[in-house]
């Protein structure tokens, strides 16, 4: 070396540690490059497991495309990957991965364990701190397995800023639950050690946020809006606890964005309390996402394009009518009225204040509840005037919590509510038979009664809901079959038990109520509204639906007065 020069060039071994600094910065980096692996490569299963919050084991499995004896070695070397080829295919990056390092940035700071099939031939391959040790065939299903273990062992400094084991799992499965909402139709287990942690099966949206927020009251909306080749759906989960209120995601890869948060900044206390996801669907010559060494940010082709998008999306989720609710209850239904039916309510609210100031009692009395049956507001609504105020009901919404609750204690072993048919037994249609005998003991704890005489099965007794739903009793037995039938098929047999209850009468409440004559036209008595609403009327908890929404709402006097200005 000249004297005096003091520039060096640095030996290769630390150029790759620098560089797998870039890549690799916790535990949550390995899991991300490897699932997005995972998702490249067209997997429609992903399963990670982690031990020490992933600091001593990470291991993600996958039943995707895979790779050959022959690749594996291409595969964990530095810039090599199948995914671009050309300076042009980066204005285009389709794809999560492209640039060639993931694996390589990974094996250098771990012990990597890597066992690969694309369904023709396989290899096991082993790297232990950047050093390839062992490499060999490897006959197995199609698919891959990444174990990565002793992560920085090599790199103490590195180790001492990470989090404690549970920090570290807590960034690993927010991370998960965002690709369950990003991919829901594919599925996705994390594992701490052998317990399941997190298990979507895949089945679409609702089915992913059913089981990110499993035994939470939530309700999902979604606000869309599109400019041109741009659209942006705005996922809003009411009820859910998270301590990450907004998410956002650029074609389904999940990115920060100071012009996107600036925007929500706006919104997010008049759209209320809830978890907000944000997905983007842009042309990908719209957006470059080769600006930041773990592609966390993007960068906009036309930003201000992008944020009137985004504005456009989030005014349409804003609450459009008025917004009623018992004092002290959390709001998660809109009553939208357009103005015919605004100006009768409107009429409504006047003829309650009346009644209020005046001196006479309400005049129908069920059960000790003073209750006025007013009339049928907008599409499925009833008003009455209570003591307290004016109280709108949502038979729809009644009648699903009536038949979640009756179903519910059929499934936990109570004794559900049935009633014998008139004129003794009902046949079984003969198609049927086979389904009823598959689900027999199923079908007895909804509250089915089955009797076989002379060679034939015939009904004997069915669940009330069936008649309260207007359902005659072969189409009740049809509704329960159904949701039996795709119950079974979804095979969701690593979920608790009292999780696939919870799942079956919700699901079923809800089939049920979709199958009612009775709800779909809305012939309801005044009496049976009356009684419907005795049900339900006062609660110490507000009720609400299978899904979380509230079956009433109610509008105090005080706040009558307030909106007519006579406060």
């Amino acid at each position: 070396m000249e004297a005096g020069v003091r520039i060096k060039r640095l030996p290769q071994e630390l150029v790759t540690l620098i560089a797998a600094g870039e890549v690799v910065e916790r535990p949550l980096s390995v899991v991300k490059e490897l699932v997005e692996n995972s998702l490249d490569a067209q997997a429609s299963c992903v399963e990670v497991q982690v031990e020490e919050g992933g600091i001593e084991l990470i291991r993600v499995s996958d039943d995707g495309m895979g790779m050959s004896y022959e690749e594996l070695p291409l595969a964990v070397s530095a810039h090599s990957t199948s995914k671009i080829s050309s300076a042009e295919d980066l204005l285009r990056v389709v794809s999560f991965g492209f640039r060639g390092e993931a694996l390589h940035s990974i094996g250098s700071v771990s012990e990597m364990e890597i066992f690969s099939s694309d369904g023709r031939s396989g290899g096991r391959i082993k790297v232990v701190f950047g050093e390839i040790e062992d490499r060999s065939l490897y006959a197995g299903r199609r698919g891959t397995t990444v174990s990565v273990r002793h992560l920085f062992a090599n790199v103490p400094a590195r180790r001492k800023f990470l989090r404690g084991p549970r920090g570290e799992l807590l960034q690993v499965k927010e991370f998960l639950q965002d690709m369950c909402l990003a991919f829901p139709e594919r599925t996705f287990v994390l594992r701490e050690g052998n317990r399941a942690i997190l298990s979507h099966l895949g089945g679409g949206l609702e089915s992913a946020v059913f089981s990110l927020w499993q035994g939470e009251k939530v309700e999902l909306d979604i606000s869309s809006a599109e400019l041109g080749e741009l659209r942006a759906d705005l996922l809003i989960v009411r009820g859910a606890s998270s301590r990450r209120r907004i998410r956002l995601f650029v074609n389904r890869r999940r990115v920060e964005d100071k012009l996107l948060r600036a925007v929500f900044s706006w919104y997010k206390d008049r759209l209320g309390d809830a978890v907000f996801a944000l997905m983007l669907s842009l042309p990908p010559d719209f957006v470059d996402v080769n600006v930041h060494p773990s592609k966390a940010e993007v960068r906009f082709r036309n930003p201000h394009l992008v944020a009137k998008l985004a504005e456009r999306c989030l005014s349409k989720a804003l609450p459009s009518g008025l917004k009623v609710a018992a004092p002290g209850v959390s709001v998660s239904r809109k009553v939208e009225l357009d103005a015919e039916k605004a100006e009768g309510f409107g009429g409504l609210l006047e003829l309650g204040l009346e009644e209020a100031e005046g001196e006479g009692a309400l005049p129908q009395v069920v059960d000790g509840v003073k209750a006025r049956f007013l009339g049928r507001i907008g599409e499925g609504f009833w008003a009455f005037e209570v003591e307290e105020g004016l109280l709108i009901l949502d038979v729809h919404a009644s009648y699903e919590r009536i038949v979640y609750d009756e179903i519910s204690r059929g499934l936990e072993g109570g004794s559900p509510e049935s009633e014998g048919i008139l004129g003794a037994l009902y046949p079984i249609e003969e198609g049927l038979v086979e389904e009823v005998l598959r689900f027999r003991s199923e079908l007895e704890s909804l509250g089915f009664a089955l009797e076989e005489r002379q060679g034939m099965w015939e009904l004997k007794a069915v669940p009330t809901w069936g008649r309260e739903l207007s359902l005659d009793p072969m189409s009740a037995l049809r509704v329960a079959l159904k949701e039996l039938e795709e119950s079974s098929a979804m095979e969701l047999t690593e979920l608790p038990s009292d999780l696939r209850r919870t799942r079956m009468a919700h699901s079923l409440a809800s089939r049920a109520c979709r199958a009612s004559p009775k709800l779909g036209e809305s012939r309801i008595s005044e009496a049976e509204a009356l009684r419907l609403l005795e049900r339900l009327y006062p609660s110490e908890d507000a009720p609400t639906c299978p899904h979380g929404r509230p079956v009433y709402s109610l509008i105090s006097w005080v706040e009558v007065r307030r909106r007519l200005g006579r406060a």
